[in-house]
């Protein structure tokens, strides 16, 4: 694998997706997410840079389900795609190959648990009648996918030997241990339960934030800030793309698609203070912006200068479905809106 551990080594030090899920799950599946292109699916949208286009593409609709799971979250097709390069080099370990309906041919078993008791599925999925492996390109032990496998391409079974089934189930696991998956501090979470290591989670967050990077390089802000694009929304910061992605996606998928605009750099807002506060010295750079007509943060203050506030679009008013979404579902994906005015939703509610 491109971590260069063996596929026994990540199974056994872990026991891969925790030996004992309590958190009972539905059977998930993504049933509708292949027909919607306004979320950016399908071989157009598929790529992360250096994941095979098969795999990214089933890292992503894992992620855009993330929203509708119990309880919902935001994981990002970044760290997904870390799971599955520590986990199996993406379903290619050992020489397997990935078809196109993400089918991984020969299956990929993991060494023998004898640590796990007897075995718990008959050998369905490891083809062992005694001991249970894990299995699959995202190595879940048998008894973790009777809870929470899933149904990732729509045909009807829930397979751990299927790229787009496993992925889903990964998220589902992820979801459920780690919400709202918002946070570094979330995806440690996460990871724990589905591998009890530190390193493990170190590994998959590494490989994570270099796919989270590549799906398009950061352009640089004013300052320190990290921009990186994202459809509908404009340049935003890099540090929390992943949470307007899945919004944004979510959104979507209610019927509602949001736009709007995030990072202004600091010759714009100076322009802003200029168009609402006053032309002189002490309106652009002192004046409170309670004063401004509408209130405007003095330059350097604002959130859009640091691309972590997000001016929506058709929101305008708290009657707007934009508005009415927002307030019912932003705060799982980590916005919180500023109460004098509808359209800014922020990191921090400022």
């Amino acid at each position: 694998m491109a971590t260069g551990k063996t596929i026994g080594a990540t199974s056994a030090a872990a026991l891969v997706v925790l030996l004992a899920a309590t958190i009972g799950l539905p059977v998930l599946t993504v049933s509708g997410l292949f027909d919607r292109p306004e979320l950016g699916f399908g071989p157009s949208g598929a790529v992360l840079d250096g994941v095979p286009p098969v795999a990214a593409d089933a890292y992503r609709r894992a992620a855009a389900a993330a929203p509708s799971f119990l309880p919902p979250c935001s994981v990002p097709p970044a760290l997904l795609a870390g799971v599955g390069e520590v986990e199996s080099g993406h379903g290619t370990h050992g020489g397997a190959t990935v078809g196109s309906n993400g089918d991984v041919r020969p299956p990929i078993i993991g060494i023998p648990l004898p640590q796990l008791g007897d075995d718990t599925d008959g050998g369905t999925w490891d083809g062992s009648t005694t001991v249970d492996h894990a299995v699959g390109p995202m190595q879940f032990i048998p008894s973790t996918w009777r809870t929470y496998g899933a149904d990732g391409n729509d045909d009807g079974l829930a397979d751990p030997h299927n790229l787009y089934d496993a992925a889903l189930a990964a998220a589902g696991y992820l979801c459920a241990s780690g919400s709202p998956m918002a946070t570094e501090a979330d995806w440690r979470r996460g990871l724990w339960a589905y591998n009890r290591s530190e390193a493990y989670a170190d590994d998959v967050i590494e490989a994570a934030r270099g796919y989270e990077a590549a799906e398009a390089p950061p352009a640089a802000g004013e300052g320190n800030v990290q921009l990186i694009e994202v459809n509908g929304i404009g340049p935003t910061n890099v540090a929390w793309a992943h949470q307007v992605r899945s919004l944004l996606a979510a959104a979507a998928a209610d019927g509602v698609p949001l736009t709007g605009s995030s990072y202004r750099n600091p010759a714009e807002q100076i322009a802003l203070r200029k168009a609402h506060c006053g032309t002189s010295q002490y309106a652009i750079y002192e004046m409170p912006s309670s004063q401004c007509s509408p209130p405007t943060a003095r330059p350097g203050t604002s959130q859009h200068e640091q691309g972590l506030a997000i001016d929506f679009d058709a929101c305008s008013t708290r009657s707007t479905a934009c508005w009415r979404w927002l307030n019912a579902n932003a705060a799982r994906f980590g916005l919180h809106p500023l109460s004098s005015e509808p359209w800014h939703w922020s990191i921090d509610g400022s």
